[in-house]
């Protein structure tokens, strides 16, 4: 593991980490712990911003990290392409910018989970990386800040359905709560597996193909 994050500190910029990876998580996370929550009732609207700003911002700064890696003209990987070790590295990126995604996700869902006393929100975190991991995958086709931008405020709808078809789904369930929470966990957690998966295997494999074409 040491290696793949070294790997992601060669990879990223300094401003980026400092500026990018601090502050607005920081930030978000003290608006988050100053909104109103409440034990039980009355959270939702408030959870489903949150959630909203977090996806913009986990998309958004993506024109920093691999915008554009899938596309034909991305520039973002062309150095990897030149080297056999390449493919190993951006394999080591990848996978440490997906914990890193994972891991925000998570702790601001631990945070609100812990102000609420509801546990089931950590499955609206589960499902909010999927969103993110899933829209990555198709805007990493793409080029320029703007169509990003466009796309990473769009993806709010997105989690915003997931979490209000989360909380349908309590609102309707016959038996226990927690029984559907570790259910919703599980699958959640299976689909963000899957992605993370897929999401690795596109990036290097497009990296690997453009290698061997090389030699």
């Amino acid at each position: 593991m040491k290696r793949k994050i070294k790997s992601y500190f060669a990879f990223t910029s300094l401003s980026y980490r400092i500026l990018v990876l601090l502050p607005i998580p920081v930030l978000i996370l003290l608006i988050c712990l100053g909104l109103p929550f409440q034990s039980g009732s009355g959270n939702f609207y408030y959870r489903i911003l949150l959630f909203g700003y977090l996806t913009v911002y986990e998309i958004a700064t993506d024109y920093w990290m691999l915008a554009g890696c899938l596309s034909d003209g991305g520039s973002s990987l062309k150095y990897f392409r030149t080297s056999h070790a390449g493919t190993e590295v951006v394999r080591n990126v990848t996978l440490v910018d997906l914990l890193r995604r994972f891991a925000f996700c998570m702790i601001f869902a631990a945070a609100i989970a812990v102000l609420t006393g509801e546990a089931a929100v950590l499955a609206d975190g589960l499902a909010m990386y999927c969103v993110i991991v899933a829209v990555l995958n198709g805007s990493r086709h793409l080029e320029g800040f703007q169509i990003l931008m466009s796309i990473a405020v769009l993806s709010q709808l997105a989690v915003a359905a997931v979490s209000i078809c989360n909380n349908m789904l309590f609102w309707h369930w016959a038996a226990g709560g927690e029984i559907l929470t570790i259910l919703l966990l599980l699958f959640y957690g299976a689909a963000a597996l899957i992605l993370s998966g897929i999401t690795i295997r596109r990036i290097t494999g497009r990296v690997y193909r453009r290698t061997a074409a090389l030699a």
